[in-house]
């Protein structure tokens, strides 16, 4: 796969950004007690693991991206699964999740469909069920059931949406191509998740979920729907077909070219806070501040993507709302 000029230059600045960022938090952690030098270095080893396979996935193309979250999805139904399933149940539901994750994202990778495909998906949920029915045990049925399939539409449905975002028309985004569209929602998504984290520690005082979130307030989260607008209307006509203008359902209007560009940095702020909360209720239910210790400080992979597993769907369907 040839990868797009513009996708290229951005990836080569996200790891510039990186190098920048590490050379900060090494002079800034100096003075440091150790405990905090021990986590701050956690994490940004962390990201280094996680900004290496982001770059090299977008250039080898859609297969490759479809590998990455397919591990991710897997990685993050085992956390949910321990946070909310006894481990009574019998091996082959507890495996299939995973089985059926693969086939699901090998799938979109392979077809490249560009409509989003329903009846499969449909068809993989009545299949775990299924499978649930005639080899799980009667144990908390209902339970284990809800969580499996519920588990996989929102962390293997919503996932699955950023390869979608890579199957669309290239000729919708002369921009930057295919690729363009999941880069553009991973970097909003993290925009978002990083500029509420910074605002809110900095200036909140407001909590905005204190039973299922404490630390997230109302400042932070202002401060991430300021930040993410505006990183959304400087890149999008560098990544996306979002600043053409006009609506594809009003395609005779005269609309300001930020207008699609500001919607969607509003909608992936929005979005985003659901789906981290989401996960918060599911952790604080299980009594646990992370999903798990898989990447050293930050947590697990559910805390990872938890706001994109939301993010990556409503992009997708503003995508097709605004440009196709």
């Amino acid at each position: 796969m040839t990868i797009e000029r513009n996708v290229a230059i951005t990836l080569g600045v996200l790891v510039a950004t990186l190098v920048i960022g590490s050379i900060v938090r090494f002079v800034s952690l100096r003075r440091a007690d150790p405990e905090t030098r021990h986590q701050r270095m956690a994490s940004l080893r962390t990201w280094w693991v996680l900004v290496t396979l982001t770059v090299v996935s977008v250039a080898l193309g859609s297969t490759a991206v479809a590998l990455m979250l397919a591990i991710a999805t897997c990685l993050g139904l085992r956390e949910l699964e321990a946070l909310s399933v006894e481990r009574a149940d019998r091996w082959l539901p507890r495996y299939a999740v995973h089985g059926l994750s693969l086939l699901w994202f090998g799938w979109l990778s392979v077809a490249a469909p560009q409509q989003f495909p329903g009846e499969l998906f449909y068809a993989l949920i009545l299949l775990l069920t299924a499978i649930h029915v005639f080899f799980g045990t009667l144990s908390s049925f209902t339970r284990r059931v809800s969580i499996h399939t519920w588990g996989w539409i929102v962390v293997a449905g919503g996932l699955g949406h950023c390869v979608l975002l890579t199957s669309l028309p290239a000729a919708e985004n002369e921009t930057a191509g295919t690729m363009g569209w999941f880069l553009f929602v991973l970097i909003l998504t993290e925009i978002s998740d990083i500029s509420q984290a910074l605002v809110g520690r900095q200036l909140g005082r407001r909590r905005l979920a204190p039973i299922l979130s404490p630390k997230k307030t109302w400042e932070g989260f202002l401060g991430g729907l300021v930040a993410t607008p505006m990183v959304s209307m400087l890149l999008a006509p560098w990544l996306t077909s979002l600043a053409s203008g006009a609506p594809a359902w009003a395609p005779e209007t005269n609309w300001p070219t930020w207008t699609g560009p500001l919607l969607a940095g509003v909608m992936v702020t929005s979005v985003g806070l659901i789906g981290d909360l989401n996960m918060s209720a599911v952790k604080r239910c299980a009594g646990v501040k992370d999903s798990s210790q898989l990447l050293p400080g930050m947590g697990g992979m559910l805390d990872r993507v938890d706001s994109l597993t939301f993010t990556a769907p409503a992009f997708y369907a503003f995508v097709h709302w605004w440009c196709i």
